[in-house]
This record gives structure tokens, C-alpha cells and sequence, in this order.
């Protein structure tokens, strides 16, 4: 009877060794994978970048390809993006002159030349 039990228990050891390595395979792929979709967002985040970054110089007109055709007189892109704000810069005091005339019309004039000057204004 003795022997018996002692048959059955290392038979049990035995199950249940297979079982913990089985459960230990488990949990080290279950972590691989883990790991794996921790590091999507991160590598989602810097595909959004690069995205965003390539939108900028495509609205900056061809630039890419200027830089790429003549190496000797490219400009660096911080050089680019600041001449481009330049610009931006000046049309928008453009703007903001042409909206403060339309928004303080000469008291002057009758309605009719007003809006004859607002839609000027709106054509340019």
C-alpha cells in the first residue's frame, strides 16, 4: 500500500511538473505578446509624425524635391519654415487691414459706396 501511494505521488509530480512548464510557455508568450502591443501605440505615435511632418512640406510646395535636385544651395528646413512664416506673416496684416476697413467704413459715404468697397475688398 505504501509503495502504491508513493507510485501515485511521483506519478502526480510528474503531471504536475508538465503542467507548470506548460503554464510557464504560457505566461512567456503571453508576455512576448504583452510587449508587442505595448510598442504599437509608440510606433503608431512616430507613424503620425513622420504623417504630419511630410503634410508640412508637401504645403510647402515641392520643397522636397528642390533640397533633393540641387545639394549645393538647399536650404535647411528650419530655413525653409521660417521664410514660409514670413509670408504667412504678411498676408495675415494684409488680412487684418482689409477686415479693419471693412469693419470701420468712412462715415462719410452712403451705403451703397460701402458696400461697393466691401466687395472690392472681398475680391481682392
Amino acid at each position: 500500500m505504501e509503495t502504491c501511494l508513493q507510485e501515485k505521488t511521483a506519478e502526480l509530480q510528474v503531471v504536475m511538473d508538465n503542467l507548470r512548464d506548460t503554464k510557464e510557455q504560457q505566461l512567456s508568450a503571453k508576455n512576448s505578446t504583452l510587449k508587442q502591443l505595448e510598442e504599437k501605440p509608440k510606433v503608431q505615435s512616430d507613424h503620425e509624425e513622420v504623417k504630419e511632418e511630410l503634410r508640412i512640406l508637401k504645403s510647402m510646395g515641392g520643397v522636397a524635391s528642390e533640397r533633393s535636385g540641387s545639394h549645393g544651395t538647399s536650404k535647411t528646413l528650419e530655413v525653409l519654415l521660417l521664410e514660409k512664416n514670413r509670408s504667412l506673416q504678411s498676408e495675415n496684416a494684409t488680412l487684418r487691414i482689409a477686415s479693419s476697413d471693412l469693419s470701420d467704413p468712412d462715415p462719410a459715404l452712403d451705403l451703397g459706396q460701402q458696400l461697393q468697397l466691401k466687395v472690392q475688398c472681398i475680391k481682392i
